[in-house]
């Protein structure tokens, strides 16, 4: 729950054997906006949800309701860059520094020596975490030389320090680190995120990809409150 200046863990919910399908969210939605109205007399007047197949069910079920029709509803734009960064990352670059990461990781000495050198978690994309693929080559950058000072000390497996001693490897890093955007806090903020990336000589080869998510990111009262935020003035 966002109150407009700061956010709150309304609840969380064991669905234990239930369904979780458009029908159940529906029904967990309701009792949420009526827990708010009734234990903190305020009224629920926005809804924002990841964009799988049964969230986006759901806010068509949310029209037809008499409670919700009048709530607006939206997709995460930090979902929708997550997934952005899955298509206009080179998978050729990024398997190795995966590969990377994952050794140190799962590992247990190396683990152990990054950890002595101060080094960070590394962290691993999925799908579920939103901007985890960011974290991946950020941890990576960070760890970069902690890795490179382990495996001069002659302590990796061969095919682990081949990796990194390719140098230009680092440098692809650093270069997809300056593509990749992080999630955004409101509306506004959004729609500007939204045109930078559009704007951006570096991803030129993707406005397709990214005019295809913004599109299915944004309403039309993004860029309403775009236009009224004094930051942007539209």
């Amino acid at each position: 729950m966002h109150t407009g200046k700061q956010s709150f863990l309304l609840r969380t919910i064991d669905s234990g054997s239930d369904k979780k399908n458009a029908e159940y969210c529906l029904k967990c939605l309701k009792e949420a906006v009526d827990e708010v109205k009734e234990k903190y007399n305020s009224k629920v007047f926005a809804f924002c949800s990841d964009n799988e197949a049964k969230m986006k069910l759901l806010k068509e079920k949310m029209k037809e309701d008499d409670e919700l029709k009048t709530i607006i509803s939206y997709g995460c734009s930090a979902h929708y860059i997550n997934l952005l960064e899955q298509e206009v990352t080179p998978n050729s670059i990024l398997k190795y520094i995966i590969q990377i990461q994952k050794f140190f990781r799962n590992h247990h000495q190396p683990h152990g020596w990054l950890k002595e050198k101060g080094g960070l978690m590394p962290q691993i994309p999925n799908d579920t975490r939103w901007n985890s693929q960011q974290a991946c080559i950020n941890t990576f950058i960070q760890n970069y030389y902690k890795y490179v000072e382990i495996a001069n000390e002659d302590k990796l497996e061969m095919s682990i320090t081949n990796i990194l001693s390719n140098p230009s490897l680092y440098r692809e890093a650093q270069h997809l680190q300056k593509q990749l955007q992080s999630d955004t806090a409101t509306l506004s903020i959004a729609v500007n995120e939204w045109l930078v990336l559009l704007e951006s000589e570096v991803l030129d080869p993707y406005k397709a990809n990214i005019r295809k998510r913004m599109e299915e990111a944004t309403e039309p009262f993004f860029f309403v409150a775009n236009m009224m935020d004094p930051q942007y003035l539209g």
